[in-house]
C-alpha cells in the first residue's frame, strides 16, 4: 500500500478499503461490479484452487476476472461469468479489465450469469444432493 500511495496519480482512482467480516462480505460486495481472483498457478494448490472468494463474488452478482487456474477458468468460461487472463502476461489482465470497461453489456451479462450460476448451481442445496447420493451409495 505504501508503494502505491507514493504515486500521486493513484490517489484519485485506487482505494484501500478496511477489511470486512466474512459474514458481511457478500452484502459489502453488492457495491462493486467485478471480483478479481489473482491466484497465479505456480503449484498444485494454486493451479487447482477453488477459492471461497469465487463463490462469494458470484453470490453478490459480480463478474469475475481470474488468472488461468483450472477449476476457476473452466467455470468462468463454461458459465460466461467474465474473463480469464494469462498470469504470466501482464497485458492479458489489462485486456480482461478493458473488456468490461469497453463493453457494458458484457459486464452486465457476466454479472447476471454469475448470480444465476450461484443460485442454481453453486449452492448448498445442489451440493447436498451430491453428498447424500455418495452417502447412500456407501450404505
Amino acid at each position: 500500500m505504501a508503494q502505491v500511495r507514493s504515486y500521486r496519480s493513484f490517489n484519485l482512482s485506487l482505494f484501500f478499503l478496511e477489511p470486512v467480516s466474512e459474514e458481511d462480505l457478500v452484502n459489502e460486495l453488492l457495491h462493486f461490479d467485478v471480483g478479481l481472483i489473482p491466484y497465479k498457478p505456480i503449484d498444485f494448490n494454486y493451479k487447482y484452487c477453488c477459492p471461497n472468494k469465487m463463490n462469494q463474488y458470484m453470490h453478490a452478482g459480480l463478474a469475475l476476472i481470474s488468472a488461468n487456474t483450472v477449476f476457476v477458468s473452466e467455470t468462468i468460461e463454461k458459465h460466461k461469468l467474465g474473463k480469464v487472463y494469462d498470469a504470466d502476461n501482464v497485458e492479458s489482465i489489462v485486456e480482461a479489465i478493458k473488456a468490461f470497461c469497453e463493453d457494458p453489456k458484457f459486464l452486465d451479462a457476466s454479472k447476471k450469469a454469475a448470480l444465476s450460476t450461484a443460485k442454481n448451481i453453486f449452492n448448498w442445496q445442489e451440493e447436498e444432493k451430491k453428498l447424500l447420493a455418495i452417502v447412500q451409495e456407501m450404505f
